[in-house]
């Protein structure tokens, strides 16, 4: 071993400082990372595991620990030399071929196209797990890749080539002994004779347990996966220093390849899948989530390296031809904006092939072995930054990406030049339109980019704890892409954002409220009829197709939507909505009894009694005998001060008026207030009953109402009326 150690040294040391001689072709160039990664870690390790006792045994942690791994590998320089080596040829030669295809034969037929496709998918399998991940990820972007590759590489999702079912009994076997349950024999009463499916790290068997009949499904570990991963890892970490450098790149690749490393290699442990699959269940039956669903772990039978779980009927989301697919995709994007805004836990592989319709129209979410958990202040964080996204503020974007950590240190005030906002509004515009990479005018973005560098440096990164958050949501993108070309993942967010701005008290929340709500001082009531719908929706959602059909067949006055909304508009407790609400409505009838004043005082009326009032002025000592006639007339022209503000609240009332009518109108079934049927009248007041539990908080509210106008004529009365300014710039 000491002997092929050296040796190892001794040709990793020859291919470093022949490093300069080796060709810049495209094929060799891009293997050149890879080959001298690899030797370089083989001659560290040469040298390392030289001086190590022999007698000592190394083993790889089953939590990732990168210093761990190296002290592993140190020990295999010829393994980690010829991984390596492997990886670069592998690579160099399908690039090779492309690079023919395009600068030699001139070939760009489809028939080619699907050939290289194959290639590639092959090259991903034969390379390992690591790299059927990255295919897996890249599967469903089809803004990003050709459809042949698209196609090529859909089939990785579930459809890996397996390992033998032998060896899969075997491991079993094992796990189920070491778990004090017997064997597969004694554990289920059948078992299918191969997998039903295979993925890149274990594949799927179905089966019956025995004491209960119960359809399951069981996953098995392939055998020797960590030490395969963990290889690359360690390489991979080799090389991204490397390549920063060469690129100048300011991410923490390193930080990027650990942050990966760490949930990758927790996916091996199947142990913490079931609990993590267990605490999701738990979370959406306490949030009545229920259109979504999760397979039950039968923890029994569940180790580290085998899991069994309920049997799901159903069929992919993205091969369902059902109608109520849309709605499931749009359940599907707020159950993750819920997990990753509110549990803090969020699944971080939301592939096709783990995404199922039910049978009885539910969505169910597979794979729960790789997670990422987000922090209260990182939740907040972006939820100001959807917040600015969906309203269209794309200059208070940057300072979202510093708080995010897109910024490095000592770079944060280049952030607030004209030219970088500039900038990224016109990026953040064309993102938001929909539609994908493929609708951006790619090289307007790449100019204006090549601009910021050019002007400011490289002052973008990536963070690591973003990195999950980031291929978790462009994989539901290129999902909603699939099905619309135009689909727009942004505006998307609205009715989880609706959900939770309506709902948090948090005083984060409350400041992303104020901002959606308010611009430039002035209230937007088109954005609260947005927010009000997008509520609904979110609502309706979350409801299971059989909640839907037993709400639709009571034919309710209110849906449960509707009622949903009510409850929170009129919680006895009361909350910042109402806050806000009563404020701008006490605003509105101010404004309207004082409009109300001045149109009386401009009426032939009213200028009688303005002269009238002159004279009596005049009249010196006699005025006493007619204070109380003049006395309201003058308490009322103090009153009426018309401003702009009082214009404003006016627009905000005709506005919401405006909004809202057609919605109470089809409430009543009329299409005039003035025409509404007796018979329609008495309809809705039969849903009186559904109604007797908002009375209290109805009464609430009015009595606020009352006590807020009161204090707000007072107030104007004495002079001391101050306005409600729910708006604050950002600086402030």
């Amino acid at each position: 071993m000491r002997w092929a150690a050296e040796t190892a040294g001794h040709v990793a040391e020859l291919l470093v400082r022949t490093h300069a001689n080796v060709s810049s072709g495209v094929a060799d160039d891009a293997a050149l990372l890879v080959w001298t990664a690899g030797a370089a870690a083989a001659l560290q390790g040469a040298k390392t595991g030289a001086e190590k006792d022999r007698g000592m045994e190394l083993r790889l942690p089953e939590r990732y620990d990168p210093e761990a791994s190296a002290a592993f590998f140190a020990r295999k320089p010829v393994l980690v030399l010829t991984r390596a080596m492997t990886l670069g040829m592998e690579a160099a030669g399908f690039l090779l071929q492309l690079w023919i295809d395009e600068n030699v034969a001139r070939d760009r037929s489809e028939t080619t196209e699907r050939l290289r496709a194959k290639q590639c998918r092959e090259l991903a399998v034969r390379c390992g797990p690591t790299y059927v991940k990255v295919c897996q990820a890249l599967s469903i972007r089809s803004d990003l890749l050709r459809p042949a590759y698209l196609e090529a590489f859909a089939g990785l999702q579930d459809d890996c080539p397996p390992f033998p079912t032998p060896l899969a009994r075997a491991i079993m076997d094992k796990e189920l002994r070491e778990a004090g349950q017997g064997t597969v024999e004694q554990v289920f009463s059948t078992i299918s004779d191969e997998p039903i499916a295979a993925a890149s790290l274990g594949q799927v068997y179905r089966a019956t347990l025995k004491e209960t009949g119960k359809a399951v499904a069981v996953k098995v570990q392939r055998p020797d996966v960590l030490e395969s991963i963990c290889l690359d890892l360690h390489l991979l970490r080799m090389i991204v220093p490397i390549w920063r450098e060469k690129r100048r790149i300011n991410t923490d690749l390193v930080g990027l390849v650990d942050e990966w490393a760490l949930r990758f290699i927790d996916e091996l442990n199947y142990s913490k899948e079931a609990a993590n699959a267990t605490a999701f269940s738990a979370a959406i039956k306490q949030r009545e989530l229920n259109a979504v669903t999760v397979a039950e772990v039968i923890e029994p039978y569940s180790t580290k390296r085998m899991l069994t779980t309920e049997w799901i009927n159903g069929k992919r989301l993205d091969r369902s031809t059902e109608p109520d697919v849309p709605k499931l995709c749009g359940a599907a994007l707020n159950c993750y904006l819920l997990m990753l805004l509110d549990t803090g836990v969020l699944h971080s592989d939301p592939h096709p092939g783990n995404l199922m319709r039910t049978t009885d129209g539910r969505l169910c979410i597979l794979d729960w072995g790789l997670v990422t958990e987000v922090t209260e202040e990182q939740q907040y964080a972006i939820i100001n930054y959807i917040v600015h996204l969906v309203s269209r503020n794309y200059e208070s974007v940057p300072r979202d990406l510093v708080k995010l950590g897109f910024i490095p240190e000592g770079k944060e005030k280049q952030t607030e030049d004209e030219g970088v906002v500039g900038t990224l509004s016109s990026v953040f515009r064309q993102l938001a339109a929909g539609g994908g990479a493929k609708k951006l005018n790619v090289e307007q973005v790449a100019s204006e980019m090549r601009g910021l560098v050019d002007s400011y440096g490289n002052i973008f990164r990536i963070p690591s704890y973003f990195a999950y958050i980031l291929r978790t949501f462009t994989i539901l993108e290129g999902i909603g892409l699939q099905r619309d070309p135009d689909y727009t993942i942004v505006q998307e967010c609205y009715p989880y954002l609706a959900r939770r701005l309506f709902t948090d008290d948090d005083p984060r929340a409350k400041a992303a409220l104020q901002e959606m709500l308010y611009q430039h001082g002035r209230f937007n009531a088109k954005r609260l009829r947005r927010l009000a719908g997008e509520f609904q929706s979110f609502t309706e959602t979350t409801m299971s197709s059989k909640e839907l059909a037993e709400a639709s067949k009571k034919e309710l006055i209110l849906s449960p939507a509707v009622k949903e909304l009510l409850s929170i508009l009129l919680d006895t407790k009361g909350n910042y909505l109402q806050e806000m609400l009563l404020d701008e409505l006490v605003a509105v009838v101010d404004a309207f009894g004082k409009e109300s004043v001045l149109r009386v005082g401009r009426s032939p009326a009213g200028q009688l009694a303005a002269g009238m009032l002159q004279r009596f002025e005049a009249t010196g000592p006699l005025q006493s005998l007619f204070a109380p006639i003049l006395l309201p007339g003058q308490v009322a022209a103090s009153f009426v001060k018309f401003d702009e503000r009082d214009e404003a609240a006016l627009e905000t009332g005709q506005a919401m008026y405006e909004l809202f009518e057609p919605t109470i109108l089809q409430a009543l079934e009329t299409d005039d207030i003035q025409k509404l049927s007796r018979d329609r009248l008495e309809r809705f007041l039969e849903g009186v009953p559904e109604l007797s539990e908002y009375v209290p908080g109805l009464n609430a509210i009015v009595l606020r109402f009352n006590q807020k106008l009161f204090s707000r004529l007072w107030q104007r009365a004495t002079g001391s009326v101050t306005e409600v300014q729910y708006y604050r710039t950002p600086t402030e």
